[in-house]
């Protein structure tokens, strides 16, 4: 029997033992942007984490985290094993969490209940605008979005979403500077980011809207704000330093309607860039007007587009010209800011290597380019410059003697190369003849020594005369 005891023992411990998960949320019900925690608890101890990459259709995946906690309830010792992520919704309505499996194991599906909220809040301390300049537009025209938060409940931290419209280009360009406000006779500090949108295509579009998340100081049962805001002191001042009195605010700006217009038929096959400003600037290194021939000459062109990213800047071409071989270099395309909007720059180089003397003109370069408050085509241009060059190969007239001037020669640059045997160099024959005999005198000297007869006769070997008998 002790031995059956201990077979089936051991035998229950080889066993795979089935582990269970539950999935679990901090809360059912929601206000669209409201961060839920999701839990899925294990009471065996799992490897990696749930496949929550399912949820991303669905909800914003935030910080993911893990823990174990070991419990021992009537005398009997309980660790279980949690794997959590915060979850912002996307959308509204009943959301369905899936089930989600970890090491072939399933959880349960959960419903949520996620509700709307409004531009502007309950309270009125906390709400979001947004604006958009111009919202009639042609394809690819710039267009600037503006959304500011006013609060007056005190943010302690937050951040704003991108405005979302597909098939268009949607950059931050900058947070402009805090400022205070009064709006329906109260005072609030204003946050504001402003957005550019390209749009891509025509047609009337609905840019959705953006939104700001962020955390507010909660106010405690029974201390009243309004003793200490008649000191002068800002709302929820005196919680400050309570990180557990934060509460999570969101607010949604209103969706926006987007009309683009087709580029007009005159534009059809030319570069297309819209804009209310373009420039261009030329500068040449050196800045000398007189160049020698082989020495490189560089032309710098900068292209400045007011409501254009620089990377739609096109690219400039130049050939070479009969003076000039012309090297292009890379373009250099980046973006500024100002207080009037985006400006896009393009940097592009050209080294020109003049190759023949005379007065050389490096050709004029020209942009065309879409004036979007006329709606007509305009160019932007740079001029050139005109050059002396010198140095150069070149070819003269040289008149024969016994020709007559009708009859001439261009005479090389470098006279022809004159062999080395000629007379002035009769010299080098001496020397090289004294050479020649005297290795030649060497040569029959040691020779001569080398004969038998100069050589003297040496007794052979014993070995060599008689090899059988000193084997023997």
């Amino acid at each position: 029997m002790k031995k059956i005891f201990l077979f089936l023992f051991l035998l229950s411990l080889s066993l795979p033992v089935s582990a269970k998960i539950t999935a679990s949320v901090n809360r059912s019900v929601a206000t669209e942007g409201q961060s839920i925690e999701l839990k899925v608890t294990s009471d065996t101890k799992m490897n990696g984490t749930p496949n929550f990459n399912i949820l991303s259709d669905n909800f914003v995946l935030g910080g993911q985290s893990t823990l174990q906690n070991t419990s021992i309830i009537n005398g009997k010792m309980q660790t279980a094993y949690t794997a959590g992520i915060n979850l912002i919704p996307l959308k509204t309505g009943d959301i369905t969490i899936p089930s989600l499996t970890w090491e072939n194991e399933k959880t349960q599906p959960i419903t949520l209940i996620i509700n709307p909220v409004s531009a502007k809040a309950d309270n009125t301390d906390l709400f979001i605008k947004a604006d958009m300049n111009p919202k009639t537009v042609y394809e690819g025209q710039e267009v600037i979005y503006t959304v500011s938060v006013f609060d007056r409940s005190g943010l302690t931290d937050g951040d704003f979403t991108a405005p979302i419209l597909k098939g268009a280009e949607i950059q931050a360009i900058r947070d402009l500077p805090l400022t205070t406000v009064q709006e329906n006779g109260k005072t609030y500090h204003k946050f504001s980011r402003q957005y550019v949108i390209f749009p891509d295509k025509s047609g009337t579009f609905t840019v959705q809207p953006s939104t700001f998340r962020g955390h507010v100081y909660q106010e405690r049962t029974g201390v009243s704000q309004d003793v200490f805001s008649s000191f002068g002191f800002e709302p929820g001042f005196i919680y400050s330093n309570m990180a557990s009195q934060q509460k999570e605010v969101f607010v949604r700006s209103e969706p926006m309607v987007l009309t683009v217009k087709e580029r007009p038929t005159f534009m059809q096959g030319k570069w297309w860039l819209p804009s209310t400003n373009v420039v261009m600037e030329e500068t040449f290194t050196p800045i000398q007007n007189e160049i020698k021939a082989g020495d490189a000459i560089t032309r710098t062109i900068t292209v400045r587009a007011r409501g254009v990213l620089g990377t739609k800047i096109p690219d400039l071409k130049m050939s070479d010209t009969p003076f000039f071989k012309v090297y292009p270099g890379q373009s250099k395309k980046e973006n500024f800011v100002d207080e009037k909007g985006l400006i896009g720059i393009m940097e592009q180089s050209f080294v020109l290597v003049p190759v023949q003397n005379g007065t050389a003109t490096v050709p004029p370069l020209t942009m065309t380019w879409f004036d979007v408050a006329t709606g007509t085509e305009k160019t932007a241009s740079v001029a050139g410059k005109t050059f002396q060059i010198f140095g150069a190969p070149t070819t003269a007239v040289q008149e024969t003697p016994y020709q007559s001037a009708d009859t001439v020669k261009a005479a090389p640059l470098l006279p022809p190369e004159r062999p080395f045997y000629a007379k002035e160099n009769n010299w080098l024959f001496f020397v090289a003849g004294f050479t020649v005999g005297f290795m030649a005198t060497v040569i029959l000297f040691f020779a001569a020594m080398m004969r038998p007869s100069h050589r003297k006769k040496k007794k052979a070997p014993i070995a060599d005369l008689y090899p059988n008998d000193l084997k023997r």
